[in-house]
């Protein structure tokens, strides 16, 4: 008969089975735990001890076996007491009796029972398939490692972000040079004709006639003592108006760098005559005039009588011409008064009918 299983089948099912005559099984249940030594997790089980005083009858084995084998009680309490005998007669010969699932049974040497439990097998039915298994333990840095990676990680940081902002200046310097020097690569022709005309103009306002012979070649030569242009700057905002083309009158053309050819008569026509020019001087020194309303300034005496005769057609019979003292220029005259109020009514009026960059000189 398998008593040996029923007593296996039973412990799966209760926590302590008592075999009459021999001892009794106690089962207790253990969590879950882990071997910190060799890193072993086992699931939860039941711990099964064995005491040999347990020998009174509680029914339960016999009850089981009768229902298994289908025999009456009775019936079963004989094959229980015959498997007492033998297991007690194999234990006093080998010293050793295996009850299967369950464990090993033994003598020692003042032969008491000795136990160990079979720990192959879990008798606990809620952990069912689970078993135990071996996992590497995690490795863990320190807190003085990990604080070292920190400060490594961010020293590593700093060094990149500021390579890369030492990049980003260099392009941003040099990629707007770069496409300067090709721009100007390309168009290195329209370049040299801007700088070339730049020249040709500063000479011309700079006062050196040497560089206005450059500039200016006539086909037809014209007898005419032509001094320098200009040598003030502020001077040539009070005259603006002697760049308008006007008949007769000789200038040079600042696009093409040609000059305007007037015909030979014409140009001896816009010189004044000696008798004029003492008819001028003689006149400015007669005008009782302090204040003076200036409509151009002019280093070229023929300009400055042309501008006086458009003055004198417009109706401005008091316009004159001041002859040069300390800047060199023919200041010409829109007209002039004794006092300051009426200078000022008069500059206010010609500003709105005649030109508006005239200016009021007080001698």
């Amino acid at each position: 008969m398998k008593v040996i299983q029923y007593i296996s089948e039973l412990l799966l099912i209760h926590d302590c089975v008592i075999i009459p005559g021999f001892g009794g099984f106690i089962a207790t249940h253990v969590p879950a735990h882990i071997q910190p030594v060799v890193n072993s997790f086992s699931p939860p089980q039941k711990e099964i001890l064995f005491n040999s005083t347990l020998k009174h009858n509680d029914g339960l084995l016999a009850t089981y076996i009768a229902q298994k084998e289908n025999i009456s009680f009775a019936e079963a309490l004989a094959a229980i007491n015959k498997f007492v005998e033998e297991s007690l007669q194999q234990l006093k010969n080998s010293g050793k009796l295996e009850i299967l699932h369950v464990g090993t049974m033994m003598l020692d040497s003042n032969n008491y029972f000795q136990f160990q439990q079979d720990r192959e097998h879990n008798l606990l039915l809620t952990s069912y398939g689970l078993t135990n298994f071996i996992s590497p333990a995690i490795q863990r840095e320190g807190i003085e490692k990990r604080i070292e990676k920190a400060f490594s990680d961010n020293r590593t940081l700093r060094s990149e972000h500021k390579s890369s902002g030492v990049w980003a200046k260099v392009a941003m310097i040099s990629v707007p040079a770069a496409a300067v020097f090709v721009w100007a690569f390309v168009n290195v022709g329209p370049i040299s004709d801007v700088t070339n005309n730049y020249t040709n103009i500063t000479s011309i306002f700079s006062g050196r006639s040497s560089d206005i012979a450059n500039v200016v070649r006539s086909e037809r030569t014209v007898n005419l003592d032509i001094p320098d242009v200009y040598e003030n700057t502020l001077d040539i905002q009070n005259s603006k108006s002697i760049f308008k083309p006007e008949p007769k009158t000789l200038y040079p053309v600042f696009s093409e760098f040609t000059p305007k050819v007037i015909p030979e008569e014409e140009a001896v026509n816009t010189v004044p005559s000696v008798e004029e020019t003492l008819n001028t001087v003689s006149s400015e020194a007669a005008v009782p005039c302090k204040f003076f309303i200036i409509g151009s300034c002019n280093r070229v005496r023929a300009l400055a009588e042309n501008y006086k005769s458009r003055l004198i057609s417009k109706g401005y019979k008091n316009a004159n011409i001041l002859e040069p003292k300390g800047s060199g220029l023919y200041k010409v005259y829109i007209d002039c008064y004794e006092t300051e109020e009426a200078a000022n009514a008069g500059l206010n009026d010609i500003h709105l009918s005649e030109s508006p960059e005239a200016w009021l000189l007080k001698m």
